[in-house]
Formats: structure tokens, C-alpha cells, sequence
């Protein structure tokens, strides 16, 4: 869900302005930790209120001089954390409704990456059919010829 070109955008403006030491490896590790847990638009603007909010005493005192968070330190930043909610159910057997209580995101997490699912689907739903289109042509045109 999260571009990797929009990311490393994003990533490479963390290391500039905190100047942290960075590898292919933790590049890959921050991004695997984050791609499906994020919409492009979420993720940027995280970056900018972090960036826009955060000092680089900071983050000196969070990471040491020029050091680099963890991958945790990245998911703790970026992905709400889960609350609390409460659900009636029915039981089967008895017919009585119980409170369940579980932990799940915010809602408005949950829609936003719903949808952003549902985007996509539909984008690569309509790419395909137009992609398919004119091989559909090219079989039913041989066919025709052949009979």
C-alpha cells in the first residue's frame, strides 16, 4: 500500500535532516515494517509533522549523536496504536448478548486503509480489462479467419 518511491522520499528526509547513518538493509527492514500498514498520504504527513515537530536535540537524546531508531521506534511513530473497543454478541447456545471487549485500530485508520485498498483493486481491475482488450481482439480476429 505504501509507494516505495514515495517512502524512500520521505526516509531520505529523515536522514538528511538528522543526519543518521543508513543501509540497504535497514532501508528494506523500515520499509517491510510499514508498506502494508500505510496509505502514501498518511505516511507523508507524518514525515512532515515529525519533521516540523522534532529537534534534533531530540533526537540526539532518543537516538544518541547521529544515531538511528530502531525498527520498532519507526512502526511506534507511524502506525496507530490499537485501542480498545467493545462488541456485543449473541451467544449461540444460550442466546444471551455478551460483551466481548478487543483491541483494533482507530476507525478512521481503518477506513482510510479500506479504501485505499479498494482504490487500488479497482486500478488494477480496470488496467487489466483494458490490457486484455486488445489480446481478446487479436484471438477473435484469428479465429474468424480460421473458420
Amino acid at each position: 500500500m505504501l509507494n516505495i518511491n514515495i517512502f524512500l522520499k520521505g526516509f531520505y528526509m529523515f536522514i538528511e535532516n538528522f543526519e543518521f547513518t543508513n543501509s540497504e538493509l535497514y532501508t528494506e527492514m523500515v520499509y517491510g515494517a510499514l508498506k502494508d500498514k500505510l496509505t502514501d498520504k498518511r505516511f507523508l504527513d507524518t514525515c512532515n509533522n515529525l519533521l516540523k515537530e522534532t529537534t534534533k536535540d531530540d533526537w540526539n537524546k532518543a537516538y544518541g549523536f547521529k544515531g538511528r531508531p530502531a525498527v520498532k521506534d519507526w512502526i511506534d511513530a507511524f502506525i496507530p496504536k490499537a485501542i480498545e473497543k467493545t462488541r456485543y454478541v449473541k451467544c449461540p447456545i444460550t442466546s444471551a448478548n455478551l460483551k466481548e471487549i478487543y483491541f483494533d485500530y482507530p476507525d478512521d485508520y481503518l477506513a482510510e486503509l479500506n479504501q485505499n485498498k479498494q482504490v487500488k483493486l479497482e486500478a488494477g481491475n480496470s488496467l487489466n480489462k483494458n490490457n486484455r482488450l486488445p489480446q481478446l481482439e487479436a484471438i477473435k480476429t484469428n479465429l474468424i479467419k480460421k473458420i
